[in-house]
């Protein structure tokens, strides 16, 4: 089975953790997370977690490290592979206050 490639983005701010709720259904339902999301075709990493600060958080990432990687294997289902990343200097915008708290 073909492996799914994500992206999970975490700050740590004035000793707070910045995090979402996630969507309501698959992956991570319902739970309190980073940013993060799959990676598209032709993105790498780095690209991927870039976008999806943008789109989730309404944030615009300046620095970041990747911090470790996690890797989910199943039975019947795609294998999933998680890079965690942190992040630095993202406040060009302010994070979209409908979805993070």
């Amino acid at each position: 089975m073909k492996k799914l490639v994500c992206t999970e983005v975490f700050t740590v701010t004035e000793n707070k953790i910045l995090l979402g709720k996630r969507k309501k259904k698959g992956f991570g339902q319902g739970k309190w997370l980073g940013l993060g999301g799959k990676v598209e075709a032709g993105e790498t990493i780095e690209q991927a977690m870039i976008r999806e600060c943008e789109e989730e958080g309404n944030i615009k990432v300046k620095r970041f490290i990747e911090r470790g990687v996690l890797s989910f294997y199943y039975k019947n289902d795609s294998d999933i592979e998680v890079h965690f990343l942190r992040f630095w200097n993202m406040w060009a915008n302010h994070p979209n206050q409908k979805r993070w708290k």
